[in-house]
């Protein structure tokens, strides 16, 4: 597969996390935005979306991608509750049903993979970091 179909793929993905979490009401109440790009001076709590790994492969019927995607909760609440409530309601708006229903390719599979907690060492801020992997195919 050529690498621009790769690269169109990853960020169709991408594009398409970043819709389903903007146009949900209840997450939307809950951050000041959905981002892969965070403009200066933006409120806590946000999530910036991005990819990380991704690899191509020829299937028997098309070609299928399989792609890691972060999503990164940034807040300065003290606690977690703030931060988990936000990872359950992405991973609700992100369901395979929902995700499926969208235009573009077809998602094979979806699933959380981990996460992990940071804090500034110089300010009481934390990024939970889910990662995401997915199998997409065209």
């Amino acid at each position: 597969m050529p690498l621009t179909t790769h690269i169109d793929m990853t960020q169709t993905m991408l594009q398409r996390i970043i819709t389903l979490a903007q146009q949900d009401t209840p997450l939307m109440g809950m951050v000041s935005g959905i981002y892969d790009y965070v403009p200066q001076g933006t409120l806590l709590p946000y999530v910036r979306c991005s990819y990380g790994r991704s690899a191509t492969e020829p299937a028997r019927t098309a070609s299928i991608a399989r792609m890691e995607l972060h999503a990164d909760i940034w807040t300065d609440y003290h606690g977690m509750a703030h931060a988990w409530n936000i990872a359950k309601r992405l991973e609700t708006v992100w369901s395979l049903t929902n995700l499926r229903a969208t235009a573009g390719m077809y998602v094979v599979s979806w699933q959380m993979r981990d996460h992990k907690v940071e804090m500034k060492a110089d300010a009481p801020i934390r990024c939970t970091r889910l990662r995401f992997d997915a199998v997409t195919s065209l």
